[in-house]
């Protein structure tokens, strides 16, 4: 997010992120994100209890979606630095 100019301040705005720059995410991934966004609110601040499938749900979910987040940045970098040597070429 801080590539393209924008800084999280929530759950929310990082979902919302996702859904309109990287469409690499299914829609149902989307949904678990946003899920699981909520039970953690839901546990925080209204001690709600999470059961134990739904924990471990969203740690091999969590897994999944680091990895993933991980190749979208590896892509994202190996642009970036394609386009500062073409930048640094055209200044020479």
């Amino acid at each position: 997010m801080s590539l393209e100019g924008y800084k999280p301040y929530s759950h929310e705005a990082t979902i919302s992120f996702l859904k309109e720059f990287h469409k690499e995410f299914t829609e149902d991934e989307i949904n678990k994100f946003d899920r699981f966004r909520m039970l953690r609110s839901d546990s925080e601040y209204r001690a709600m209890p999470v059961s134990k499938e739904d924990a471990e749900s969203c740690l091999e979910f969590s897994e999944l979606l680091i990895n993933k987040i991980k190749l979208i940045h590896n892509e994202v970098s190996k642009l970036q630095l394609g386009k500062d040597s073409k930048e640094r070429k055209a200044e020479k």
